[in-house]
């Protein structure tokens, strides 16, 4: 007689890492076992048109794979063999969640400062509510701020450049898909203006100094002016204002250049106040002889400022000017036999107000 050796079979059983999302790496577990000898061989069948996945002892049966295709279940087959030859396999259905479709927008006027507004426009696929947003502005001098989990977040780069965003949206069941796009942040513009030397009551003329800064065809498309008094906006390239009140005002003027960014630009404006004109004359004034006039003018109080030209005006087809550091105090002889003149003195500030 012979005696024969009659082998046990191994079992075959394995596991897999859940959620199994679509497009992501499904990590399976070897669970088979046998009651004598050893596993000594290991078949991965994937059921997706890709190569099966062997292993041999001292190989790790455990392995990662990513399926093919956009299908929403795989026959996943297990097969082992022991040290004697004896093998056994294990189909499994490994189903699969769908990804969503990750998307975004942003804001049309993207410029350097300026709020960048981004939307979410992903879909679900299928694979369940979207549940968690995961954004990165590609911007990491702005620190903190460079992260949101909103699902429609804003940010502001501070200087023109291209940023890459990039945005990882989740679903409820645990799957998540990613989404990239490059945000192109424009320069702003320089604005600039300079205002002529402002007096109380008199015009004082506004100079736009503005640069688009939009490229070589880029224009400055709009203007607004704020003069810092409680008057009406301006929308003027270059106004002109009439200050009622003497002080310093803050003057603000904000240009939009074609690419729609904004620029904004404070600066003060003194509006200096009128000198206030006066004189004295000798009496009696008898025809043919010298009258004598005394300046008696001023400056209001705290104005700096000081008087520079004296103009008298004699009524009698005579004047006299006088500029600092001459002595404004004048006689004068009228000519004719007029027994009345009108007689005008008028004062210029060194700031030109008068």
């Amino acid at each position: 007689p012979h005696t024969v050796h009659v082998n046990p079979l191994p079992t075959t059983n394995f596991s897999w890492n859940s959620p199994v999302c679509q497009g992501k790496l499904v990590c399976f577990i070897d669970q088979s076992s046998v009651p004598q000898g050893y596993l000594a061989r290991w078949q991965w069948h994937w059921g997706d048109g890709s190569n099966d996945t062997s292993i041999v002892i001292p190989g790790s049966p455990s392995v990662c794979h990513r399926f093919l295709g956009n299908s929403t279940a795989y026959n996943v087959t297990l097969t082992v063999w022991t040290n004697d030859s004896c093998s056994t396999f294990l189909e499994k259905v490994v189903n699969i969640v769908p990804a969503p479709i990750a998307n975004f927008q942003f804001s049309t006027v993207t410029c350097a400062g300026q709020t960048v507004h981004f939307t979410d426009i992903s879909q679900t696929n299928g694979g369940g509510a979207l549940t968690t947003w995961s954004w990165n502005f590609g911007d990491p001098p702005s620190g903190n701020s460079n992260f949101s989990f909103s699902q429609n977040p804003t940010h502001s780069y501070a200087n023109p450049g291209a940023y890459l965003v990039t945005m990882i949206v989740g679903n409820a069941n645990g799957c998540d898909s990613t989404a990239k796009d490059s945000v192109h942040i424009l320069a702003l513009p320089i604005a600039n203006f300079h205002a002529d030397t402002a007096c109380l009551g008199l015009p004082t003329q506004f100079t736009d100094l503005s640069n688009a800064n939009a490229g070589v065809n880029g224009t400055i498309v709009s203007y607004s002016w704020n003069f810092g008094d409680g008057s009406p906006i301006v929308t003027l390239t270059d106004p002109t204002h009439v200050y009622t009140q003497a002080g310093v005002f803050s003057v603000t003027l904000t240009i939009v250049n074609s690419n729609g960014c904004i620029k904004s630009i404070t600066k003060p404006v003194l509006v200096n106040p009128l000198p206030i004109a006066a004189f004295s004359y000798t009496a009696p004034n008898c025809v043919g002889h010298q009258v004598c006039y005394t300046d008696m003018s001023t400056t209001p109080s705290g104005y700096l400022g000081t008087i520079h030209i004296w103009h008298w005006t004699w009524d009698d087809g005579t004047d006299t000017t006088i500029t600092f550091p001459g002595t404004p105090s004048v006689c004068h002889t009228f000519t004719g036999n007029a027994t009345n003149h009108n007689v005008t003195l008028t004062v210029t500030t060194v700031d030109g107000c008068v």
